[in-house]
């Protein structure tokens, strides 16, 4: 019986190799996402380093700049075409939430970091979707 689902592991395993090149997990909150090829997503204490007391800046789908200020305690206070928001984020695993209190703007990303510092907001699904620059600080004032 071992002899058969060896033979037939060794039949099936190189073409299972072939059908996705994307890494599938789970985070600890239960969110599935996709790991892009060739991209090393950071892990919740990276992220946490990397957001917690600083601000990120970026352009809006609409190719307006905003900027985000993240807090210890999961706020975020934000900036964009001079007006202020607010929201709150959640890390689990290589996964980050964000609640902006209004349900067309809630969704959870993982990150990378590129090489020159930029930081690259994926989709769970793996789809690169917008780019940030960390900021020392709270540089807005926010």
């Amino acid at each position: 019986m071992a002899k058969h689902i060896s033979k037939a592991l060794s039949i099936a395993l190189p073409f299972a190799l072939f059908v996705t090149t994307d890494l599938y997990a789970i985070s600890p909150e239960g969110k599935t996402f996709v790991t892009p090829v060739g991209v090393t997503l950071l892990t919740e204490p990276e992220i946490i380093q990397m957001i917690v007391g600083n601000t990120f800046m970026g352009e809006t789908a609409k190719g307006g700049m905003y900027y985000e200020y993240y807090t210890e305690d999961g706020h975020i206070r934000g900036l964009v075409r001079g007006e202020k928001y607010s929201g709150k984020w959640k890390v689990k695993g290589s996964v980050i939430c964000f609640d902006y209190n209004d349900p067309s703007h809630e969704h959870c990303s993982t990150l990378s970091v590129n090489e020159g510092g930029s930081v690259r907001f994926y989709d769970l699904k793996g789809k690169r979707k917008w780019l940030a620059i960390p900021q020392k600080g709270n540089s807005k004032g926010l």
